[in-house]
This record gives structure tokens, C-alpha cells and sequence, in this order.
């Protein structure tokens, strides 16, 4: 179902994902190889280096502008295995 949805759609201009997985790379292209025919993906196998993690409120922001414009956006990092209340701090600073 998840493929049928995401293929369907012809229109998309933008198509970029990002696996977070402890498998090897190879090995994660391969199984999401049916969802991604042109392979726009981006893979790490660790959560802190994701989009999501290097630019929290603002990751698909970060990935359109490098996809589209090449620049990179300046990351704000999530620390790294912060306690609650150190996350809470850490977001509110985040425009």
C-alpha cells in the first residue's frame, strides 16, 4: 500500500528520503530499492547524523534547500542522549 501511494504520485518534483538503519548501506538500498526507482536517498546508520537530528523543526527546510539550491543549511544538532529535560532546553532554542 505504501508503495502503490508513493509511486502513484507523477507530479513530485522533489523526491528525497533518509533511511536510518544499522544495516549495511547495500543492503538497506536493496530493500528500499522498489520505493525509490531513482535511489534519492540518503542513508546513515546512526540517528544523531539524520536530517531529522542535524535540523529538528526544521528538516524538511534542510533538505529543500540543498536539494533545490545546493547550499547547505547550517545545522542545529540534538544533543546526544540528553536526559528530557536537557531535550525540552536544547528545542526552545530552536526559530
Amino acid at each position: 500500500m505504501l508503495r502503490k501511494a508513493w509511486l502513484e504520485i507523477s507530479s513530485r518534483e522533489f523526491e528525497t528520503i533518509q533511511i536510518v538503519n544499522t544495516e549495511k548501506k547495500h543492503e538497506s538500498e536493496e530493500k528500499w530499492y522498489p520505493f525509490t526507482p531513482t535511489f534519492h536517498c540518503l542513508h546513515t546508520d546512526d540517528y544523531y547524523d539524520s536530517t531529522i537530528a542535524r535540523h529538528p523543526r526544521r528538516s524538511c527546510e534542510a533538505m529543500y534547500i540543498a536539494g533545490r539550491t545546493g547550499r547547505l543549511v547550517e545545522p542545529f544538532p540534538l544533543p546526544r542522549n540528553p536526559s528530557f529535560d536537557e531535550l525540552m532546553l536544547s528545542l526552545k532554542t530552536v526559530d
